[in-house]
């Protein structure tokens, strides 16, 4: 009799998981963001600079100049005053994932790499910076002192 109740909840358990994922399948990706075009706040001390965004985007995207995101952005079908921050800021909300270059067959084992953005949670570990690659498995890569994988995408070689 014991057997047979281990049984019944494993089945229940397994309907209950497929249920589950039937349910996350129907929920839609999060949409983008969407970042209104308008003109800069120049009395406002505190606010993002477009010289910064455009440092963030150029390093997330490995592109290094305006016409380039600007022909990249071009070729999505992307029209944006590349003049405004607040472009530069939809670009880096939205767009770097889609710009950045598909190539991560880029680091190898032992390779010295920083990390592009620093979460909150691990802002730390720039102290440490540039890591060493321990190991590398289906995009993510094993890091010295860091006892977790981080995706490759979120890597940029150290210079």
């Amino acid at each position: 009799m014991y057997p047979s109740k281990i049984n019944s909840f494993a089945i229940a358990q397994l309907e209950r998981n497929q249920q589950i994922e039937q349910q996350a399948d129907k929920i839609a990706p999060e949409p983008k963001r969407l970042i209104t075009q308008r003109k800069a706040k120049y009395h406002d001390k505190s606010r993002t600079r477009r010289k910064d965004v455009q440092a963030w985007v150029f390093r997330r995207t490995g592109l290094s100049t305006t016409p380039q995101v600007k022909a990249a952005l071009k070729k999505l079908g992307i029209r944006r005053d590349l003049r405004l921050t607040s472009a530069w800021i939809d670009i880096n909300l939205n767009y770097c994932n889609v710009l950045a270059p598909k190539s991560l067959d880029l680091f190898q084992k032992g390779d010295r790499v920083t990390l592009i953005e620093y979460s909150a949670r691990i802002a730390y570990l720039e102290a440490w910076s540039p890591f060493s690659i321990i190991a590398i498995e289906g995009g993510l890569a094993t890091l010295e002192l860091m006892s977790f994988p981080v995706p490759l995408a979120n890597l940029q070689l150290a210079s």
